[in-house]
C-alpha cells in the first residue's frame, strides 16, 4: 500500500492474480465487491445483485471515505465520476449518488447529512436568503461543502439523506448528539427534528438515521431484532403531519 498526494492506492488482488497492474482506489466495501464482480466478469450477478436490493437509489461512496481530498482533488474526482458511470452500466433502472451526504460530483440526487439535535440550528443552516448551502457558499456539517470544487447545483432532487440518529440513554452503544432519557423525549425530538426538515423549501425528501439499531449503533426506531421501541402509531402519525 502507498500513498501519493494524500490517496491511499491499493494494490489489487483476486484469486493471486493482480488486475491489470493497476491500482485503484477503494473507499469502501460496495466498491470492492463491484471491482471483484468486474474483475471476473460478473457484470450480470451485479445487476442481480442490485435488482435485488431495496434501495431506491445506489450509492458508490458515503461522506468521502476513501476520497477525503475529492473536494480539491482532480484525481479522486475522476474516481468518484468513474464509478458513477459503472454504476449506471451495471443498473441504469435507479438514481446514482455518487458520493453521499457532501462534496458530490456527477450525482443524479444532491444529498445531504446534518445530525444537528436542535430544531431550531438544524433548519436556520439550510433556510438563509442566498440558500448557502445548496449555492455552495459555506460549510456545513463540519468543514464540508455540498458540492466539490468546479460542481455547481444543476437542479438535481435534493434530499437530507440522513438526519435525526436519536438514541435512549444507554451506555450499550451510541447515538448523535446528547442521548434522551426515554421513549417520550425520542419522539419529542424526532417531531421536532423532522418539522425542522419538511420546512426546508427546496427539499425533495428525507430519509431518518436510522430504522433499527446496528452494533454500536443505537438509534434505531426499531432493536436490531426488529422490534419497534415505540408504537409505530405515534411514528406513522409524526410523519404524516409532517412533524
Amino acid at each position: 500500500m502507498e500513498k501519493q498526494d494524500n490517496f491511499i492506492e491499493i494494490e489489487i488482488s483476486f484469486k493471486g492474480k493482480m488486475l491489470n497492474n493497476k491500482k485503484v482506489l477503494l473507499s469502501n466495501r460496495y466498491q470492492e465487491v463491484e471491482m471483484n464482480m468486474i474483475k471476473e466478469g460478473k457484470k450480470d450477478t451485479i445487476q442481480e445483485w442490485s435488482m435485488d436490493s431495496p434501495n431506491l437509489y445506489e450509492v458508490p461512496i458515503n461522506e468521502s471515505w476513501g476520497v477525503p481530498d475529492v473536494s480539491v482533488s482532480q484525481k479522486q474526482q475522476n474516481f468518484i465520476n468513474s464509478l458513477y458511470y459503472v454504476t449506471k452500466a451495471i443498473d441504469d433502472t435507479r438514481p446514482v449518488i455518487s458520493n453521499d451526504g457532501w462534496e458530490h460530483t456527477l450525482s443524479d440526487i444532491i444529498t445531504i447529512h446534518d445530525y444537528k439535535q436542535d430544531e431550531e440550528l438544524l433548519e436556520q443552516e439550510y433556510i438563509d436568503e442566498n440558500q448557502s448551502v445548496l449555492n455552495n457558499l459555506k460549510e456545513y456539517n463540519g468543514k464540508h461543502r455540498l458540492l466539490a470544487n468546479g460542481y455547481t447545483y444543476k437542479g438535481q432532487p435534493v434530499i437530507i439523506s440522513e438526519y435525526g440518529g436519536i438514541a435512549i440513554d444507554s451506555k450499550e452503544g451510541w447515538g448523535y448528539g446528547k442521548q434522551v432519557k426515554d421513549k417520550k423525549e425520542l419522539m419529542d425530538r424526532f417531531r421536532k427534528l423532522t418539522k425542522a426538515v419538511n420546512r426546508i423549501p427546496y427539499l425533495s425528501g428525507y430519509c431518518y438515521t436510522q430504522l433499527t439499531d446496528v452494533q454500536q449503533e443505537i438509534n434505531g426506531l426499531m432493536t436490531a431484532e426488529r422490534k419497534y421501541k415505540v408504537d409505530p402509531n405515534i411514528i406513522k402519525d409524526i410523519l404524516k403531519n409532517q412533524g
